[in-house]
């Protein structure tokens, strides 16, 4: 039967002339190639013809590459703004060591809250199984990060790794960092119109605002001052009580 020659070349090709002399044997050397793919044991062949004073009984041998390394997986860190409506956020995963592979590579990922948390509406769950095709290095988990106008820190979610196929875990856990992208809010002050009545006391409420919310405690001082029009309000008039606080 013919022996075929393997798909992928991992030796340096070599020929020549062997010289026994007057020995039953001599070691004839090959040099096979090193690198970090995992990948099935591998064989090539050695041919040999055009004997001289002897006959060739067997013509090829054989020579085999053995596989000796793991397949880790890893998770990365990737950033995305959380933006002002909901987004994409795909977290890479990549093997270790840029270690590819024959085979089909699985694993089943989940989210889980960090400084980012679902109950602040922050991202969406996400769970399920990540397939990483042969000789490729990378795959992408796709988490959903709700757009907001709060104004907050950088928030970080953490994906998990578990239950790998045809790979071992190097690194089982990575955070998605959601970048801030709204400002600092600003305060403004609403003008209020009331009517004095004829005795006592009447509220004037004025609406202070901010532009957007915030995930800090806000606090601004206010004082009470006489009008400056032609017919200021005073407090020597006894028009108003003077007021003044945070």
């Amino acid at each position: 039967m013919e022996r075929r020659r393997p798909p992928t070349t991992t030796y340096v090709v070599a020929s020549g002339t062997l010289n026994i002399g007057a020995g039953t044997s001599l070691p004839l050397n090959v040099q096979t190639i090193a690198d970090t793919k995992f990948e099935g044991n591998e064989t090539f062949f050695v041919n040999l013809t055009n004997a001289v004073n002897a006959t060739i009984s067997d013509n090829q041998g054989q020579g085999h590459d053995q596989q000796r390394r793991r397949r880790p997986v890893d998770v990365d860190w990737p950033r995305q703004r959380e933006r002002r409506g909901r987004g994409d956020h795909q977290r890479g995963v990549h093997r270790h060591a840029l270690n590819t592979t024959d085979q089909t590579v699985t694993v089943a990922y989940q989210t889980a809250d960090a400084f980012a948390t679902l109950a602040n509406n922050d991202y969406q769950f996400a769970s399920g199984t990540l397939t990483i095709p042969p000789k490729t290095l990378t795959g992408t988990i796709t988490v959903l990060v709700n757009g907001d106008t709060k104004f907050e820190a950088n928030e970080t979610y953490a994906v998990n790794l578990s239950s790998p196929v045809n790979a071992t875990i190097a690194s089982g856990q990575g955070f998605g960092i959601i970048s801030n992208d709204d400002f600092q809010p600003t305060v403004s002050i609403a003008d209020v119109k009331v009517i004095e009545g004829n005795a006592g006391t009447v509220d004037a409420v004025l609406k202070v605002s901010l532009t957007n919310a915030s995930y800090q405690v806000i606090t601004v001082g206010y004082t009470t001052v006489d009008g400056n029009s032609s017919t200021p309000a005073t407090t020597a008039n006894s028009d108003y009580i003077a007021a003044s606080g945070s």
